[in-house]
């Protein structure tokens, strides 16, 4: 199973465009030389597109998980379900993880949450959990297999 979850949502666009908007006033409003005004578009336009390339992709085998966020991971990385203790399906928003993209904590937690509302959250025998979002996770739970599936009682 293959899975790939991009950042763009229309919605989303309204942040790049106001970005956009507020650097055109200001160049508008200040008199600026052509040589600054064209580093300041091509700034934006480098911004524009990194921002509607970020994409997580991850595939699903029988034993292993590869996952990365592109274009920050140019490689895959790989986790096995030896490194599993158990893992459970949550529930999250936007603002659970600190908004989108990868996010790391000091407890030891690494999130990948992209799209969607609920992820893998996978409990590794290092003590370290990490974090994948999923749109398909009933396709992905059949993968992955009920064996160290743990049921969470989440609290409202």
């Amino acid at each position: 199973m293959k899975e790939n979850q991009f950042l763009f949502k229309f919605w989303y666009a309204t942040i790049p465009i106001f970005a956009f908007l507020i650097v055109l006033l200001f160049v508008i409003t200040n008199p600026i030389s052509k040589e600054e005004i064209t580093i300041n578009l091509i700034i934006i336009f480098a911004f524009f597109i990194l921002y509607f390339s970020i994409c997580f992709q991850f595939k699903l085998e029988s034993t292993k998980i590869f996952y990365r966020l592109f274009p920050f991971g140019w490689k895959f990385k790989c986790l096995s379900f030896d490194e599993v203790e158990y893992y459970t399906i949550t529930e999250y928003n936007f603002f659970t993880y600190g908004g989108l993209g990868k996010k790391i904590n000091f407890t030891g937690a690494t999130a990948y949450v992209v799209s969607g509302n609920k992820a893998f959250t996978f409990y590794l025998k290092n003590g370290k959990r990490l974090v994948l979002s999923i749109v398909d996770f009933k396709k992905a739970k059949e993968i992955i297999g009920i064996d160290k599936y743990r049921e969470e009682i989440l609290n409202s």
